[in-house]
């Protein structure tokens, strides 16, 4: 198995690479063009692991000024062809390939964008305490972004001997989770760091000490990086204390299947499932085979999505604005600076 192959190249990749691209790939002269995959980000720098090795790299001048929205920027996980510099661990990025699935949200805070949180994944594994912290609402919305992702969901439980009544617990998140796997692993102190210094077999990330007083510990995992463990590769990421939902409605219809399936035997089929005549999910509400909190969530995580679709469409629009203002500016600098015959 070639290093490439490895870090996940495959026949999906290969093919978005154009027949110059190919010609100086394989010309592998200095400074020489490479396909390789993003394993950590740090601000305008990135780390960068191929064939040749690990290097850091930072985006060219063309892709600077041609990138418009932050997350068309290269982001952990990502396929990019990069300018190595041999003997210097430097390079330069042109191009970020398409992608085959991304984890993504709304950015923290007051902006309006897009953050990528991890690319081309096949997995996600979603790691939570069954502790007096766990909250199977926030369950329901990560696995919502899961599916918006494209990647399969599976979720991780921790700390289960933390947990007063395991069972009734269980048979809550297995409501909440139709169908995903659900291993249960360790005792108190294991987290996310913990997790991934057992799988990669040493001491790859730092731990931190849980409190007693909830069963809770610091954030010890501060950027996102890929691993190259044995089994695979792993994107560790830190804990988010935000994940707003960033495109919405086909990944809720995927995390609630069952409110899906009665909303087909509904008498409109344009029914919200709230207040008309004739719907079935009011009915099952009232029958007491749909519980009435999992409902709530899904109503409420519809409307956040139609919400956030309604704003992106605004965003595009100024985007796409401020792409041929750009465009327009080139043009006249090009006009002015034309040397003309006298």
């Amino acid at each position: 198995m070639t290093k490439l192959s490895e870090l996940g190249w495959d026949e999906f990749f290969a093919a978005q690479l154009t027949e110059e691209e190919k010609t100086e790939i394989a010309a592998a002269g200095s400074p020489a063009l490479a396909p390789v995959r993003v394993i950590a980000e740090q601000k305008r720098y990135y780390r960068v692991d191929g064939e040749q090795g690990e290097a850091w790299a930072e985006l060219s001048g063309k892709l600077s000024f041609d990138t418009l929205k932050r997350a068309e920027l290269p982001a952990v996980g990502d396929w990019v062809l990069a300018q190595l510099r041999g003997g210097e661990g430097r390079g330069t990025i042109q191009r970020v390939l398409a992608r085959r699935t991304k984890f993504s949200r709304k950015a923290a805070g007051e902006v309006e964008a897009e953050q990528i949180v991890a690319t081309n994944i096949d997995v996600a594994f979603v790691v939570m305490a069954l502790n007096q912290d766990f909250n199977v609402a926030r369950l329901e919305r990560y696995l919502t972004v899961v599916a918006q992702s494209g990647a399969s969901p599976v979720i991780l439980m921790t700390k289960r001997d933390l947990c007063a009544d395991l069972p009734a617990r269980l048979a809550e998140i297995e409501a909440a989770a139709r169908g995903v796997p659900l291993p249960l692993l360790g005792s108190s102190g294991v987290g996310k760091s913990t997790l991934v210094n057992t799988l990669a077999g040493e001491q790859l990330q730092d731990t931190a000490e849980v409190r007693e007083s909830d069963g809770r510990g610091r954030h010890v995992t501060t950027y996102r990086r890929l691993l190259i463990l044995k089994q695979g590769l792993l994107i560790d990421t830190p804990g988010m204390r935000e994940l707003h939902i960033w495109e919405g409605d086909d990944a809720v219809a995927a995390s609630f299947e069952d409110i899906e399936e009665l909303g087909r035997s509904c008498k409109f089929s344009n029914c919200a499932h709230e207040s008309e005549p004739g719907c079935a999910v009011k009915a099952a509400l009232e029958a007491g085979t749909l519980d009435a909190r999992r409902h709530a969530n899904y109503l409420k995580l519809q409307r956040e999505g139609a919400f956030q679709a309604r704003k992106n469409d605004k965003v595009a629009a100024s985007e796409e604005k401020k792409r041929w203002r750009k465009i327009h500016q080139v043009q006249k600098k090009n006009y002015k600076n034309k040397i003309r015959p006298e």
